[in-house]
């Protein structure tokens, strides 16, 4: 997954892209945190919420990118790798 965006604020949560319902174990969602701005990949059905700690919410454009793997999860800003991780679940 890839988009560019730009944020200004932090004050609620920014759902970038999603993919199925929040009901579906495929479920994920790239968003950032209330409060922090940090880029993070949700997936409930397969570790949980994986966190960049980086805060994109900053109002400059960002490019962002994510791997999904059935056993790791990366996620890239502006080409830097932020987050790579082993995913937990049945898949």
């Amino acid at each position: 997954m890839e988009c560019r965006v730009k944020l200004n604020s932090a004050d609620a949560y920014n759902i970038l892209v999603a993919c199925d319902t929040k009901a579906s174990a495929e479920h994920w969602e790239f968003y950032t945190h209330v409060g922090s701005g940090a880029l993070s990949l949700y997936q409930p059905g397969r570790g949980g919420d994986f966190n960049s700690e980086v805060n994109i919410c900053d109002g400059k454009w960002h490019f962002l990118a994510a791997v999904i793997e059935p056993e790791r999860v990366r996620i890239f800003l502006d080409g830097k790798l932020v987050k790579d991780a082993g995913i937990k679940g049945d898949s």
